[in-house]
């Protein structure tokens, strides 16, 4: 399958961002967490990144990675040149399949900051289909158009809805913008069933103006700590929303 994407381009802006970085590791967190919940043992990570969270989740008995950037493959290969246990594709989720190892059934697959970067949602959602069976479970998080900032935004009519794409998503490649309500009609349009879901750090700032804040230390960086805290008060307004689905 043809995917359209300039994923030299993608890498160099990618590693250009500024917040992204804290964010990257807040999200981090917040997979972790799923991942000590329901201890899977078999694990596919569709999407890496510089870095896989399997340089940071040790407990698992095989880790499969599927990344479209050669980029990436490139960085995560250095990781894990001695790990018997993690195995790096370089393609995309829809043309992996013939690729896997058919032995292995995941108990867990984790699409982090995925879903509305890929150029066809139907696409990869029916082939996400074909790596899970009944009892695997799906994580997926992106970014919340429902998120503080955004609110923030469209009442000071600097955007004319929730739902604009912002320049940095375009830069990204970035197709599309979820809140819950629709991150959860779209699970079960593909067939899938809602185990879990929420959105997490509350982000009152674009990216841009929480590097500056935090740059210029106008708040210190213990603030993060309260921002991630405070999300239980606001529960449907944090900058990224996630969900853990199963198979219907």
């Amino acid at each position: 399958m043809k995917i359209r994407r300039n994923n030299t381009k993608y890498y160099r802006n990618y590693n250009n961002l500024t917040f992204e970085n804290i964010l990257i590791k807040i999200r981090r967190n917040v997979l972790i967490s799923q991942l000590k919940k329901f201890k899977p043992k078999r694990i596919l990570e569709i999407g890496c990144g510089n870095t896989s969270v399997a340089y940071y989740y040790k407990n698992f008995s095989n880790f499969t990675i599927i990344e479209p950037s050669k980029y990436f493959i490139k960085k995560n290969l250095k990781l894990f040149k001695k790990n018997k246990k993690v195995t790096l594709i370089n393609s995309y989720l829809e043309n992996a399949h013939d690729l896997i190892n058919k032995k292995n059934v995941f108990d867990f697959v984790i699409c982090s900051s995925v879903l509305h970067e890929v150029s066809s949602e139907k696409n990869f959602m029916n082939s996400l289909q074909k790596y899970c069976n009944k009892k695997t479970i799906v994580h997926i998080n992106v970014p919340n158009s429902n998120s503080f900032h955004r609110l923030i935004a469209y009442e000071s009519s600097m955007i004319k809805s929730i739902t604009q794409r912002s320049l940095t998503q375009k830069k990204m490649q970035q197709f599309r913008i979820y809140n819950l309500e629709k991150l959860t009609a779209t699970i079960k349009k593909y067939h899938f069933k809602v185990i879990s879901k929420g959105s997490f750090f509350f982000k009152p700032f674009t990216h841009k103006q929480m590097y500056n804040i935090l740059k210029n230390k106008i708040l210190p960086k213990k603030v993060l700590i309260g921002l991630s805290k405070v999300i239980k008060y606001v529960p449907n307004f944090g900058a990224e929303i996630y969900i853990n689905v199963k198979k219907r």
